[in-house]
């Protein structure tokens, strides 16, 4: 049945609104008023604030009052959900903050988390049914991603990098305007010169009590968090947002450049785990000591190179679903 056809549950809320306008290709505002009369006729009341610099929807989220708001939502991509999920943990409140019902409105390039939230409801993804969703006011549970580098703690609602999807993720950020097309171009740029990475995965199974250690040269890590890394790109198949698992994808020195490119354009369906040289786990956690390499990413956004420690906070969050 179509969102359409279906019944509207009324009710009144009251929504802290982000708009970050350098998000995607900068049409942010554009995809606003475009869904702003959705929210008018829910009996919607809301507060826009538009964000001015990298970091500015973090600082924003650490002081804002949430005593009299019923969820924090984003007109942009997943980096500034990260944001919003960093700025909600750096909080002295923050056991509280956390639970905060937070709605996504895909704006970025990417979107992978309201892609899979959409995705699991069999709803078509667009601003229009990410909305609804909100409207609706359901909740869901989100597990986070806590990473540990030194004395300095990050979080993540959908994906940690290295090696190559890193690079890719760093390297074409100047070219958002290209949307998509950004991805698919550095992608076969960084497999046909196809550099490796010496490190050392320490991976923790459900089942194991001591990990499983891998020391060797790697084309890439990608940890999900969730199936879906990008609106059209679904890495970890096997993944749920609320399964307490970190689904962990890797490629170590020796695979094909053919391999890897035909691992890439299955990708967009799941379907590239029969590829011969691509290695998947469900995790509890995993320890990566990038000895050799200076590409590492939480969420699309890099940080240095040093070792991290990785581990799943089940259900701490909290999203708006359809």
């Amino acid at each position: 049945m179509s969102w359409s056809n279906q019944p509207q549950k009324t009710w009144n809320q009251r929504l802290e609104i982000f708009i970050n306008p350098a998000s995607g290709k900068g049409k942010s505002l554009q995809i606003f008023e475009q869904i702003k009369p959705i929210l008018e006729n829910h009996n919607t009341a809301f507060n826009v604030t538009f964000t001015s610099y990298a970091g500015d929807l973090k600082n924003r989220i650490e002081n804002i009052d949430l005593s009299s708001i019923d969820g924090l939502v984003v007109v942009g991509g997943d980096g500034s959900i990260h944001e919003v999920i960093n700025g909600l943990m750096n909080r002295q409140d923050w056991e509280k903050a956390i639970k905060t019902p937070l709605g996504i409105i895909p704006g970025g390039t990417s979107n992978g988390l309201c892609k899979t939230l959409l995705e699991e409801a069999g709803e078509t993804y667009n601003a229009i049914n990410a909305t609804i969703a909100i409207t609706r006011g359901n909740i869901q549970p989100l597990d986070i991603l806590r990473v540990q580098q030194g004395d300095r703690f990050y979080y993540s609602i959908l994906s940690i990098a290295w090696g190559l999807i890193a690079a890719v993720d760093i390297k074409s950020d100047n070219l958002r305007f290209l949307g998509s097309l950004k991805t698919d171009i550095y992608a076969l740029w960084e497999i046909l010169k196809l550099r490796h990475y010496r490190g050392k995965l320490s991976l923790i199974t459900a089942d194991c009590e001591s990990p499983l250690i891998i020391e060797d040269d790697y084309i890439l890590l990608w940890a999900m968090n969730v199936p879906w890394a990008a609106y059209n790109l679904n890495p970890a198949p096997h993944s749920h947002p609320t399964d307490g698992n970190i689904d962990v994808l890797f490629v170590r020195r020796g695979i094909s450049k053919f391999n890897l490119i035909k691992a890439f354009l299955l990708c967009n369906k799941g379907q590239h785990l029969a590829i011969p040289g691509i290695e998947y786990y469900k995790l509890r956690g995993f320890h990566l000591d990038p000895q050799d390499g200076e590409f590492l990413a939480i969420d699309g956004e890099p940080i240095s190179s040093a070792p991290i420690k990785v581990e799943v906070l089940p259900n701490l969050a909290r999203v708006f679903h359809p």
